[in-house]
């Protein structure tokens, strides 16, 4: 299967990745002076992670701003492309079924909800909720949060969704 081989050759790519960052780490260079990837070489990867995530979000949530990486057609276009990332989620809250919401985060503040989660320990954050598109269909949308601290101290992290199913008309029929 195509998705299959493009998750083994991610898989690879990271995994070389930490083959050559660690040891260097482990020798006390710091992380922001370590030189990671050229343009093209970030570009390719974006591009590989978009093959199984169609939609890629960047984030700070200490800052609560956003940037829409990458977007996929299932998703809904009302939703920001970039700037508050309280925003987004308020606006992508409205495209969810109610009754899934609750899977994404609890209560009123799903931003410091998600900053509590990484303060207790949790890196990575997975989802599964319903998000209606812009003709009204449903789709089953796979979410998951990649969380960590930049140089900063800063929480930030990135967000990788994609469909898990063929649309679906909210009475039902295609």
């Amino acid at each position: 299967c195509l998705a299959q081989r493009y998750e083994e050759a991610l898989k690879q790519e990271i995994q070389a990745y930490l083959d050559w960052a660690q040891p260097q780490l482990d020798a006390g260079v710091p992380e922001n002076q370590l030189t990671l990837f050229s343009t093209e070489e970030l570009s390719s990867f974006l591009s590989m992670i978009a093959e199984l995530y169609p939609m890629v979000l960047s984030m700070n949530l200490s800052r609560n701003t956003l940037y829409l990486m990458e977007a996929g057609q299932f998703i809904n276009s009302s939703l920001p492309k970039y700037g508050s990332l309280s925003d987004f989620l308020n606006s992508y809250r409205k495209t969810v079924k109610e009754e899934n919401w609750v899977n994404v985060t609890e209560g009123e503040n799903p931003r410091a909800q998600l900053m509590n989660a990484y303060r207790q320990g949790k890196r990575r954050l997975a989802f599964l909720d319903q998000q209606e598109d812009d003709a009204g269909r449903l789709r089953q949308v796979e979410t998951n949060l990649l969380m960590y601290e930049n140089s900063k101290g800063e929480i930030c992290g990135f967000a990788l969704m994609r469909p898990l199913d063929e649309p679906e008309q909210k009475n039902g029929r295609e």
